[in-house]
């Protein structure tokens, strides 16, 4: 017997084994819904000069430490005071959790930022922003994780005698012979996130732009 649910179509005999599929053709219809109302969004708004220029930058600081490790952009100060705040807020935790506190809070405020201009602004631009700041925190999280077993690099803290978090963490979980391939996979995501964040609104600074060449050429 066929069943008829919307665009989906299955028998109810053999409904297990084409759920996959149906997961697959769901996720190609959302994807679709959500380029379409990115597509809406910039149809909407103007200012894409303005927001190109964001972009260089966010292209210019994710690909400058490729040429100069010791290069920090804009983004560092605000992480680096979101990870101290971090021990702050979750010390009444105990100590584990303040110590991952720190980088909790430093990858968490620019998922939350995401959160709030996707979902109750609607500003996808913003939203692209995040994400490289996000990919941007990751990254500058790699250093000191792939530390935690040298223990080389100096720590810059608020107390008179700072803790190596990620020693501290590691060792506490039995995996800090792990420390270098955590860091590579921390650096990695970051990439692939500050790219990923610049790939979009790329897109969307084009599709803004393209929306008002064709009102110029309608007046």
């Amino acid at each position: 017997m066929i069943h008829k649910h919307g665009w989906l179509m299955t028998d109810r005999g053999n409904a297990e084994s084409e759920r996959p599929g149906a997961l697959i053709l769901g996720a190609q219809e959302l994807g679709r819904d959500v380029v379409e109302d990115a597509r809406d969004w910039c149809n909407e708004r103007e200012g894409w000069i303005l927001r190109s220029v964001l972009l260089a930058y966010l292209v210019y600081g994710g690909a400058r430490p490729f040429f100069d490790r010791n290069y920090h952009n804009a983004f560092g100060g605000i992480t680096f005071g979101l990870h101290e705040l971090g021990h702050i807020v979750f010390l009444w935790a105990g100590q584990w959790v303040s110590v991952a506190g720190g980088s909790f809070l430093q990858w968490m405020a620019p998922i939350l930022a995401a959160w709030h201009l996707l979902g109750w602004q609607r500003d996808y631009f913003g939203a692209c922003v995040c994400t490289c700041w996000l990919g941007f925190s990751l990254q500058d999280s790699a250093p000191y994780i792939a530390d935690a077993r040298a223990q080389a690099l100096p720590l810059i803290s608020f107390s008179n005698d700072p803790l190596h978090d990620w020693h501290y963490l590691l060792n506490s979980m039995n995996l800090l012979n792990w420390d270098l391939f955590i860091a590579h996979c921390a650096t990695a995501v970051g990439i692939a996130l500050w790219l990923a964040g610049c790939a979009v609104g790329g897109w969307l600074c084009w599709q803004i732009r393209l929306q008002r060449v064709q009102e110029s050429g309608k007046g």
